[in-house]
């Protein structure tokens, strides 16, 4: 990711599953809400497979079905689709030996209400005159 520098906001997390899937789970600290990361992702990954799986399923989409949790969950394929979503606060997952991606909804940074100024302000108002001579013919 060298587009975003040595930013420190990048979290990439490596799992592997079932002994034998490696993936990776990118995101963006302070964009991403970590508690559906954790609670959505990270957990339905490590529980999600079960007896049913076998090498022989399309991994990308018994992931997408049975094990991540979000409301949103689309394939990447392209580096400028994965980057948007990536920058927007989505969660990335990428499997070792895929060309195809996962974009999860995990948007989530924190809202700041609108608060009374520290400083106060005065208003002052000055008022302007305008003088006007009739004309004469």
């Amino acid at each position: 990711m060298k587009t975003l520098g040595n930013s420190s906001d990048l979290v990439i997390r490596k799992l592997l599953i079932e002994k034998m899937i490696k993936l990776a789970i990118i995101y963006m600290d302070g964009l991403a809400n970590q508690e559906f990361i954790q609670d959505d992702i990270i957990k339905g990954l490590s529980n999600g497979f079960s007896n049913n799986f076998s090498l022989q399923n399309d991994t990308i989409q018994f992931i997408k079905d049975t094990s991540i949790m979000v409301s949103e969950v689309k394939d990447i394929n392209k580096f400028e689709d994965l980057y948007k979503c990536f920058v927007t606060g989505d969660t990335i997952i990428l499997l070792d030996g895929y060309t195809t991606g996962l974009a999860a909804s995990t948007k989530g940074w924190e809202e700041r209400g609108v608060d009374e100024p520290s400083i106060q302000f005065k208003l002052v108002t000055q008022l302007s005159y305008i003088v006007s001579f009739p004309r004469k013919n």
